[in-house]
């Protein structure tokens, strides 16, 4: 699942950007999330709502789609003043269901964001988003198995696991096994976030393979391990853009972990 460490790290890393969570979870809930995140980290406001943030609805179209007008709405949001921090955001739920005049007017905005703008995109299902929109995107991915499924590949990465046991799984990536491709990637992302909120101090607890991988890091900081996500994070979006074949993206994964 996207968590809230990852919706914090955006905030805290990044001044402006467009960001595509594809989600498995309650969208409402997500979009508390952000909205959220949004006031503390932004507007140092966690209680009351702001005129800074907007969230699109799709409840006047009678197919449930995001509309033009819609976008369009959002698009004279984005360009006004802000209010106070001097920063936006926009957050657009099912934007895997967007007409084609909605779709066209977002991409001429992710072409041309206005500064300071936090553009979220939020979909179930990326093989309905234009691939124009995902490649100005950074994708937040979760597995649409459940997490107990995901953690069934933390062997993958660590040190002590058999050569050929690990090339058993590359091996089905190098024919791009998007299903075991997006397990696998959702296995590292959850593991650095694990082994994060261990490091600054979280009651976190780690199965076997985990504590292996723990105990076998250069270093147990917060800040390289926050790094590590962000690195991983930008793999993960390349590979599902079609940049980054799968098999080269899971081991430049697994060697972002073993290096100091």
């Amino acid at each position: 699942m996207i968590d809230s460490l990852q919706i914090t790290r955006i905030f805290a890393h990044y001044q402006a950007g467009a960001f595509l969570l594809n989600y498995q979870t309650n969208e409402e809930a997500l979009i508390k999330l952000i909205s959220q995140n949004f006031s503390t980290h932004i507007n140092k406001n966690s209680l009351e709502e702001t005129e800074d943030l907007l969230v699109l609805q799709n409840a006047n179209s009678k197919l449930g789609q995001i509309t033009i007008e819609e976008t369009r709405k959002g698009q004279k949001f984005l360009y006004k003043t802000s209010s106070s921090s001097g920063q936006k955001c926009l957050i657009i739920p099912g934007s895997h269901n967007m007409s084609a005049g909605a779709a066209n007017t977002l991409l001429k905005i992710l072409e041309e964001p206005p500064a300071g703008s936090f553009i979220f995109l939020l979909c179930d299902n990326l093989n309905n988003i234009l691939p124009t929109i995902i490649s100005r995107c950074q994708i937040y991915s979760a597995a649409k198995e459940p997490l107990n499924i995901a953690t069934t590949l933390t062997w993958f990465w660590s040190k002590k696991t058999p050569y050929n046991k690990r090339s058993e799984v590359l091996h089905k990536l190098q024919a791009r096994d998007n299903e075991l491709w997006q397990i696998l990637a959702q296995s590292c992302q959850n593991l650095l976030t694990k082994l994060a909120k261990k490091d600054v101090g979280n009651t976190i607890i780690l199965s076997k393979e985990e504590e292996e991988i723990w105990q076998g890091l250069p270093y147990q900081q917060f800040l390289p391990l926050s790094l590590k996500y962000d690195k991983a994070v930008t793999i993960i979006r390349q590979s599902d853009t079609f940049d980054l074949n799968q098999m080269t993206a899971a081991i430049l994964l697994f060697e972002e972990l073993q290096r100091a």
